[in-house]
């Protein structure tokens, strides 16, 4: 039951979702030639989004590789975390193919410099007949981990080229991108802001060994704002009626001459 007074705030799942879309954003229209070495990573460019990519709860991408590794002696399927929300990441569980792409959030966070971003700010919106909702909005800061695992170092190449040139072209449209948070069920979007400018890949591969798998991992700092919503009951409207004391004909009309 629903009651002055009572608080909701936005949570960062909202933005995983986001994230994982945005990061694909750049691979959406990226092309490769029809050779041999790059058929592994065309297959890659053609997959549905929950193909390409997966939010992984693994601590580290040796625990990643090491489940994948498991799944292949065992030749079992890797089952992976739902991932909730719409758009182009699916509410779905999947198997994992390769190569393949992966991300996770660190549980550090962060509030930004004040005067670096902007400042909290107040304001109210309509709820429903009852209550209204006063909104507070706030950033934190958080680090995301982008991997890309393959078996073949040409898809390995251009799935870094291709992240590397979509952040460095220094566009806002890169940059930002909204999520979809819910207070009281209503839903509200949450702007998401990559903070980090420079790109550097990390080489997280298996060590030299027949049937290896290859991989690389970059860090990515998210600004994402946090929504408080605080539910305020809705004053009653009195409309007021005044009598007009004069009649039409009683009204006084006077000049003045300067």
């Amino acid at each position: 039951m629903l009651e002055a007074g009572q608080i909701a705030i936005t949570d960062f799942r909202c933005a995983d979702v986001a994230m994982g879309n945005h990061i694909l954003t750049p691979y959406k229209k990226l092309t490769v030639p029809d050779t041999a070495e790059f058929k592994q990573f065309s297959s890659y460019l053609k997959r549905q989004p929950s193909k390409q990519i997966i939010l992984a709860d693994f601590d580290s991408p040796a625990a990643f590789r090491a489940a994948f590794k498991k799944s292949i002696q065992s030749k079992e399927r890797i089952e992976v975390p739902e991932i909730q929300g719409g758009g182009g990441l699916a509410a779905t569980k999947d198997s994992i193919e390769l190569p393949m792409s992966w991300f996770y959030r660190d549980n550090d966070t962060s509030t930004p410099e004040r005067g670096s971003y902007p400042p909290v700010s107040n304001h109210v919106i309509e709820f429903d007949e009852n209550f209204d909702i006063k909104l507070t909005t706030d950033h934190s800061l958080v680090n995301y981990h982008l991997a890309f695992i393959s078996t073949d170092k040409h898809s390995l190449d251009k799935f870094g080229q291709a992240w590397q040139l979509f952040i460095s072209k220094h566009d806002l449209q890169n940059y930002k991108f909204m999520g979809i948070g819910t207070l009281f069920g209503q839903q509200m979007e949450v702007e998401c802001s990559i903070v980090t400018r420079d790109v550097i890949w990390s080489d997280i591969s298996d060590p030299e060994q027949a049937g290896r798998l290859l991989g690389k991992q970059t860090d990515i700092e998210v600004m994402i704002e946090v929504v408080q919503g605080e539910l305020i009951a809705r004053r009653p409207v009195i409309n007021v009626q005044l009598e007009n004391p004069y009649e039409a004909d009683d009204i006084l009309v006077t000049t003045a001459t300067v």
